[in-house]
């Protein structure tokens, strides 16, 4: 798959719902996403490994991991509306199978994984938000 392609079809993907600003949910443009995606899977940390998407959102992380050949998603969101879009997104792209969707708080995961991804809250809402994906990823890869 070239990186373009991989653009188009995250791009075209279901966005929030009803965004939550406290919990920062906004839409990782698909451009975006691939380019960060491609980038790590140039380094090899994608394809055929396992990888964790802390705070998946609605999965644009998760699936184009998945599209790139990750072996295993895991896709970690607190918020259980923006998961079943994730889920919709996943399903439309036959990637169901691929991805295990796991609706906790990122602090409740403790699976080891090669490859973290994630496109955490900032802290612009809630000082320091970032701080417990950051830890997580240290602990789990």
């Amino acid at each position: 798959m070239r990186k373009k392609h991989l653009a188009m079809l995250l791009s075209r993907l279901e966005g929030f719902p009803e965004p939550k600003p406290g919990l920062e949910q906004y839409r990782t443009p698909g451009d975006v996403a691939a380019e960060l995606l491609w980038l790590a899977y140039s380094f090899g940390d994608i394809a055929g490994k396992v990888v964790a998407d802390l705070g998946a959102g609605t999965g644009v992380l998760s699936i184009g991991a998945a599209l790139l050949g990750a072996g295993k998603v895991y896709a970690v969101e607190v918020d259980a509306k923006a998961v079943e879009v994730a889920r919709r997104n996943a399903l439309s792209l036959g990637l169901e199978d691929r991805i295990e969707f796991i609706n906790a708080d990122v602090s409740e995961f403790g699976q080891r994984v090669d490859t973290v991804i994630m496109n955490p809250p900032f802290g612009s809402q809630v000082k320091h938000a970032d701080r417990p994906f950051l830890m997580k990823a240290f602990e789990i890869a």
